[in-house]
């Protein structure tokens, strides 16, 4: 079991901004899937590789993106406003886990509901430390129900040869629901200082163990001890060791001419292998950012859209409203009582009752205008009104403005 937590840098893993860019990655596999069985005529398996939640299915980038948007509304900015969980079953926990599915969508369910009752469980678990704001003599317990995050399960890793492939990425907002918890799985455990122990921290050792605990207790995973997260840190750990007392051995000896030489080739040959291995993950993550940076403008567009259509409404709730003869106008304030008038006649945008704009000329002194009470103002402007409808075309052709 490969679990990694991401988050910070540009690119992908970036998360100061808006989660537009990750949402719209995650639906890439499915558009591909999409227009391949469109272009092998086959029936299109829509359901698969979709947006989820802990209680809601099929969700756009565009509304995954505003779910974590909007509970990051608190936060600085600068600050990280999501996490991404990506969880890596192997080859041989897969086929513990799919045991039985004769169906991708099977597969698919199965590890949706493990994601959202076991993994995301150990993650809300982990978080120690906390406060409870209803009761400070107690610890705040989290549970998968706290969070706010959305989810994708993909079929296929470009990094890997396997032939099981089966991966999860996970979004998980900075803060609980309703912006009650600032939570980050950055913030390692350390121990008591001066001032008192830390009060918040993320054991990542832990979650490691307890997320592989649970998937072998869920799928009844007879683990081998070489596969245990303990196992692989203590190895880890223990070559580390090794390279150091190696390295401190070869600062004490002195070596022959040959031994200088065969020392210097194998560091030769291991610089040009790393030297490959960046290379192509350069060229593939090159390949992986064209792909969906092309889906994201495309989601950016419809963002934006609800964006302007969201503001346009605000702005239209802050028009002031005049009656004139029993007709409402609707413009700003200044509008529609302009406190000064350049000239005798002033041009006035209004919108009328059909959400049309209309522009009335009004002829006023323009050193008494302020001194004019607002419903001789408003006499004045429908007078205008119907001298300018009676006018139309004159207006129109000497002026070259219409209604």
């Amino acid at each position: 079991m490969q679990i990694s937590i991401n988050g910070g840098g540009s690119g992908k893993t970036a998360n100061s901004g808006s989660a537009i860019n990750i949402a719209s990655y995650l639906e890439h596999e499915r558009i591909e899937k999409l227009a391949q069985a469109h272009s092998d005529r086959l029936a299109p398996t829509a359901c698969q590789g979709m947006i989820f939640t802990q209680d809601r299915e099929g969700l756009t980038p565009v509304e995954a993106a505003e779910m974590i948007d909007k509970n990051g509304t608190r936060l600085h900015k600068g600050e990280a406003k999501y996490f991404e969980v990506e969880v890596c079953p192997s080859a041989a926990e897969q086929a513990k886990m799919f045991a039985g599915c004769t169906t991708e969508r099977q597969k698919e369910k199965i590890f949706q509901d493990y994601v959202r009752q076991k993994v995301l469980e150990d993650y809300a678990g982990n978080f120690k430390g906390y406060k409870d704001h209803q009761d400070k003599t107690k610890e705040k317990h989290f549970t998968a129900n706290d969070l706010v995050y959305f989810a994708s399960i993909h079929q296929e890793r470009r990094t890997n040869k396997e032939d099981l492939q089966w991966h999860a990425h996970v979004v998980v907002s900075r803060q609980t629901k309703g912006q009650e918890y600032k939570i980050s799985p950055k913030a390692a455990n350390r121990k008591e200082n001066g001032k008192g122990p830390v009060k918040a921290a993320f054991d990542r050792t832990q979650f490691y163990n307890s997320c592989e605990q649970t998937f072998d207790k869920h799928f009844s995973y007879q683990r081998p001890k070489e596969e245990t997260f303990t196992y692989k840190l203590e190895q880890k750990q223990q070559r580390e060791q090794e390279r150091e007392e190696a390295s401190r051995e070869m600062g004490d000896t002195k070596l022959s001419g040959d031994e200088i030489e065969i020392r210097l080739a194998e560091l030769s040959r291991f610089e040009a292998q790393k030297k490959h291995i960046e290379e192509e993950q350069k060229r593939r993550r090159a390949e992986e950012i064209a792909r969906y940076e092309a889906y994201k403008r495309c989601q950016q567009t419809e963002y934006e859209k609800k964006q302007e259509a969201e503001r346009k409404e605000i702005e239209a709730k802050k028009l002031h409203s005049i009656q004139i003869e029993g007709h409402t106008y609707k413009g700003s304030s200044n509008a529609i009582y302009p406190r000064n008038l350049g000239s005798n006649k002033m041009s006035i945008d209004l919108i009328d009752e059909n959400n049309e704009r209309v522009r009335l000329y009004v002829n006023a002194d323009a050193g008494k205008w302020n001194t004019i009470p607002k419903d001789e103002k408003a006499k004045l402007i429908y007078e205008a009104y119907k001298e300018q409808i009676s006018n139309e075309q004159r207006y129109s052709r000497d002026r070259g403005l219409s209604i």
